[in-house]
């Protein structure tokens, strides 16, 4: 799952259009745990004027509540149309498996 704008080196340009994210605010929101995202916001904020080596990644905790497997789930939900009748799911490989 991409979940940075920034991953393996490639840029896109918002966090917001990558479908893992968008999968997980849903999940956010499904738990009552969207205040996450104002948590979140306010760290980074609080993070302009720092040196790049300096700057922590807290968006990691948006998807800290949920499991690999349950943003999968969502993002196949999200992708899915009601007409499709076979179950679909979203397979990612896992970065800890990349080499």
């Amino acid at each position: 799952q991409i979940r940075y704008p920034d991953c393996y080196g490639i840029d896109m340009a918002r966090l917001e259009n990558l479908v893992a994210f968008q999968a997980t605010l849903e999940l956010l929101k499904e738990s009552d745990q969207y205040h996450i995202i104002e948590e979140v916001y306010q760290k980074c904020k609080q993070q302009v004027d720092l040196e790049d080596n300096e700057v922590q990644n807290f968006v990691k905790e948006i998807y800290d509540p949920f499991t690999d497997e349950q943003i999968s789930d969502k993002i196949a939900e999200l992708l899915s149309d009601e007409s499709i009748k076979a179950e679909v799911k979203i397979i990612f490989q896992k970065v800890e498996n990349l080499h």
